[in-house]
């Protein structure tokens, strides 16, 4: 993501000047102007995401960012960053990079689920019309929160109507999320 000082007021002697709203990277591709959210998806399952810092992450934020994260003996699908690497000895798993062409071909071992849920993450910060860096995290909890709440909310309100027959206004009848 690009990096967003949504609200801020910039000093004389900032280190860039405020961009205008939906102004691009004056740099091309990754760079410091980037902010690096790593992901982690599996197939069929949870995500995870959290912001590390600018451009590319290192070997130390790889291994604490996926450390719990990665079961023992799974296989990670990478897009080929060397320091994914690390994880083969930190989390005893396999670490296969997927080149950019075998991405094309269909098979399972692509990055279609990591890629969807970037586009997820994309659209949701397009809603919001950027999001101050300082919040990235906060807003990246947001993505597994939701899940979360949506089954939690399911289960109590197929106990409060075993007919199942509530619909998704119910959570608001009943007041389930009222804080």
């Amino acid at each position: 993501m690009l990096e967003c000082e949504k609200g801020r007021k910039f000093d004389e002697d900032a280190p860039r000047k405020p961009r205008k709203h939906g102004a691009k990277a004056s740099k091309p591709g990754i760079s410091d102007e980037q902010i690096c959210i790593m992901t982690g998806v599996e197939r069929g399952g949870a995500a995870y995401a959290a912001t590390v810092n600018r451009a590319h992450p290192s070997k130390d934020e790889i291994k604490e960012v996926f450390r719990g994260h990665i079961m023992p003996g799974s296989v990670a699908f990478t897009d080929g960053v060397k320091g994914y690497k690390c994880l083969e000895n930190e989390v005893d798993c396999v670490v296969e990079s997927v080149p950019a062409e075998a991405q094309k071909r269909t098979g399972t071992m692509n990055l279609n689920n990591v890629n969807g849920f970037h586009s997820h993450i994309q659209e949701a910060y397009r809603h919001y019309r950027g999001v101050a860096t300082k919040y990235l995290n906060r807003y990246n909890a947001l993505f597994k929160a939701k899940n979360s709440i949506s089954e939690l909310t399911d289960m109590i309100l197929s106990h409060l109507q075993p007919d199942g027959s509530y619909i998704s206004a119910s959570e608001r009848n009943y007041g389930l999320l009222e804080i």
